[in-house]
């Protein structure tokens, strides 16, 4: 299996409910995809027209991967920044295959469409002085 990665940040809006699951030793993973619809101004037409939509798999990790699944929800429009994961791999049948994934280190709702509030745990919060 060969593997580039490059930085990304990508927004958009949840296609689906985030999957939360455990590795075998206890690290929590959320999967989720991301839909990024983008604008062309079309002259001729002098409208803007939308580009085919771009899904993004991606993977969260550890306590952040808890809080997307208890946070966001299909449909929230997110932004997400990490490294794009470029997996080749050959399937079953000889056919050589690539995916490309997500391995998010920040992921938060977009401010762009509709308010959010954030909960900091007390067991989090920093010390009053």
């Amino acid at each position: 299996m060969s593997r580039n990665t490059n930085q990304m940040v990508v927004s958009g809006n949840l296609t689906d409910e985030p999957t939360l699951n455990f590795t075998k030793s206890g690290t929590a993973v959320a999967h989720v995809t991301i839909a990024h619809n983008s604008q062309r101004f079309d002259g001729e037409s002098g409208q803007w027209v939308d580009n085919d939509a771009v899904f993004v798999r991606c993977n969260v990790w550890g306590k952040q991967a808890e809080n997307v699944a208890e946070s966001l929800h299909k449909g929230n429009h997110v932004i997400a920044s990490g490294e794009m994961s470029q997996n080749s791999y050959t399937d079953d049948a000889g056919v050589k295959r690539t995916t490309l994934e997500l391995e998010v280190t920040d992921i938060g709702p977009s401010l762009k469409f509709a308010p959010a509030q954030v909960a900091v745990p007390a067991a989090a919060a920093a010390p009053s002085i």
